[in-house]
């Protein structure tokens, strides 16, 4: 089975952009998720506002992705995953942007975390979905399995690099 990962991989350059792609977009997310946290404790000291905050994280989530499904069934998987990438970019550049000046509040800061976990949420199914159409029908198991396996350990690697990361900053 290894070795036959490997000829998938080697031979489908498609399935190694998406499954790279995916792998630096969830490690980005959690570093993201847990930065935003330990800043609006930081900032605020209320743990009050930080879980409004995680509220904003996984509430779209729970609302939406019921019928999230369908939605994406009926649009380009790959328009969806590009635009959703993108806007993700536009947003954490707003965020950035609204640091440097100095205007990044609280609330503006969890009305852009509801607005990555939207989108998030129209990423992950069309992240999901694509897979069948860039592999062949025999591969799907093999790569479902090895595309489950990324996604879980960018789960890991990206809340330890944020906690990394906001520890770095705050000792600056």
């Amino acid at each position: 089975m290894k070795y036959e990962m490997l000829d998938i991989f080697k031979r489908n350059e498609n399935l190694r952009r998406l499954l790279f792609s995916e792998l630096i977009s969830v490690i980005g997310t959690r570093m993201y998720q847990v930065s935003i946290i330990w800043w609006m404790y930081q900032v605020s000291g209320s743990t009050s506002l930080v879980g409004i905050l995680m509220i904003a994280i996984y509430l779209p989530g729970v609302l939406l992705s019921p019928i999230i499904g369908s939605y994406v069934d009926h649009y380009s998987q790959k328009r969806i995953i590009v635009s959703m990438n993108i806007l993700q970019g536009l947003i954490m550049l707003m965020m950035g942007i609204s640091l440097a000046v100095d205007q990044l509040g609280v609330y503006t800061l969890t009305f852009f975390t509801a607005l990555i976990s939207i989108s998030d949420i129209l990423l992950k199914p069309a992240l999901k979905t694509i897979v069948p159409l860039i592999v062949e029908q025999n591969e799907l198991i093999q790569v479902n399995s090895v595309q489950q396996a990324i996604s879980q350990i960018a789960k890991i690697i990206g809340p330890v690099l944020g906690t990394l990361d906001s520890t770095a900053i705050t000792l600056t």
